[in-house]
């Protein structure tokens, strides 16, 4: 089972950082869509999207520490207002999370899928990918 779990959890590009609303975007590496993290609107500034600065590492763990209730919440699919394309979109920990897809030769509910699928995987990862037992079973198994 646990080799299941590495070859579908998520792995994250490196971090571009943009000023407005301390946007951060990664690519989701293997696939054309792009994770989001940005200050929602109406929320008051933290300084957990700063820490995130260009050309940083991105991982679970770290997504983890920012948006520590992401597991669980609803997500709104829609066309991108910013893009040419989709984007599934959940507030968490007043960050905006969006993953973002351009949109190409697959129809919206395909498009749909693809969103969903990942960002199932970052819940799943975040469930189980960085509680303390993982960790202990992931270093046993692999000893």
């Amino acid at each position: 089972m646990m080799a299941n779990f590495r070859t579908t959890r998520p792995e994250f590009g490196n971090v571009e950082a943009y000023a407005r609303r301390h946007r951060r975007i990664a690519p989701v590496l293997g696939t054309t869509i792009q994770l989001s993290l940005q200050q929602a609107e109406r929320a008051n500034p933290s300084g957990s999207l700063k820490r995130l600065v260009d050309g940083s590492a991105f991982n679970v763990e770290l997504l983890s520490t920012i948006v520590p209730s992401l597991r669980g919440l609803i997500w709104e699919f829609r066309r991108s207002a910013v893009a040419a394309g989709f984007e599934l979109i959940t507030v968490a920990d007043d960050i905006e999370v969006i993953l973002l897809t351009e949109e190409d030769s697959g129809s919206p509910f395909e498009l749909e899928g693809r969103l969903r699928g990942i960002a199932a995987r970052i819940v799943v990862a975040l469930e189980y990918g960085v509680s303390p037992y993982s960790s202990a079973v992931v270093a046993e198994s692999s000893t």
